[in-house]
């Protein structure tokens, strides 16, 4: 009567945890084994919804009983704008801790989770449906109360298949690891006779106040640094990525103290490099781009130095 008036405030994982604990706990061994037979009948729409979950990266929950949840879409949650991507992977879908059932763990619940997550992620934001479908007919088994051991080792090669498939078509269809290392080069500087180039060429441009400079000004002095220094080489596809422009400046400031590169990120790959995470590049090249100028006054300084000693 007890787990019948409990149950009425209960649904999902809540209900299956309710069961659990009276199976577990209970000191009437006939008790015990009634709640343990029941949750074999109990646990048959959540391991249905599992299912679908970690092999399909399907949410079929028309009840809200998982504990994975998809936010009503006309709802505005105070979301911080540091983390905010382009795509599903950040909001689309939530993990609601109050209905994970007591027998998952805390760390299988984030690891399922992320894995249909993922998979929702490879179909619509990677285009590879196709591979999710073969991965799902190939995969898929039932799942089922009682079977611990078979349950963690499905979770865990659920979890291998999908984040390996995942990282391949990061770094080789969409070439997550050529853009972060282009950014290296290009927004932190490592590309040094192209840093080089680029500064002397846009001296006396920059020594003008910044709302003077011309978009146009900027991005031919850009080519010019490209083509005449190892940065040619690069991968055309990169190159294309690299824009010049101003960020926000205000009166009396110079180009030296507003110019900056930028390197232009799409999807999706914008779930890594955010949009939020681009402009911190900006500003940290326009840091970087700033000492390197006073290297570079110094340098000018000191070979007009020696020029005029060597003219004595």
């Amino acid at each position: 009567g007890l787990v019948v008036e409990e149950s009425k405030q209960q649904r999902g994982g809540q209900l299956i945890s309710l069961i659990h604990g009276v199976s577990s706990s209970h000191g009437d061994p006939f008790v015990g084994t009634f709640a343990e037979r029941l949750l074999a009948y109990v646990t048959r729409p959540f391991y249905d919804m599992l299912r679908r979950w970690i092999y399909d990266g399907e949410l079929i929950d028309p009840y809200h009983e998982f504990f994975v949840t998809e936010p009503d879409p006309s709802a505005k949650p105070d979301i911080d704008p540091r983390r905010v991507a382009t795509s599903v992977w950040d909001h689309k879908y939530q993990l609601d801790h109050a209905m994970v059932p007591s027998i998952i763990s805390a760390e299988f619940a984030k690891k399922i989770f992320l894995i249909g997550k993922s998979l929702n992620f490879i179909r619509h934001n990677c285009g590879d449906s196709d591979w999710v479908i073969e991965y799902s007919k190939s995969a898929s088994k039932e799942l089922h109360y009682g079977d611990t051991a078979g349950l963690e080792a499905s979770i865990d090669e659920a979890y291998k298949s999908t984040m390996s498939r995942l990282i391949h078509l990061m770094s080789e269809k969409y070439n997550l690891f050529v853009h972060l290392k282009a950014i290296k080069r290009y927004l932190l500087l490592s590309q040094g006779d192209f840093i080089a180039l680029l500064m002397e060429s846009l001296a006396p441009n920059l020594d003008r106040p910044a709302n003077s400079q011309y978009h146009h000004t900027l991005t031919s002095q850009l080519e010019h640094a490209i083509r005449h220094s190892n940065a040619q080489y690069d991968d055309a596809e990169v190159l294309s990525r690299l824009d010049a422009r101003m960020i926000e400046f205000s009166s009396g400031d110079t180009g030296w103290e507003c110019f900056t590169l930028e390197y232009k990120i799409s999807p999706p790959c914008d779930v890594v490099i955010t949009q939020w995470a681009s402009t911190q590049y900006l500003k940290v090249f326009n840091l970087l781009w700033r000492i390197k100028r006073v290297e570079f006054s110094l340098s000018s300084t000191w070979r007009r130095c020696m020029t005029g000693s060597r003219g004595v």
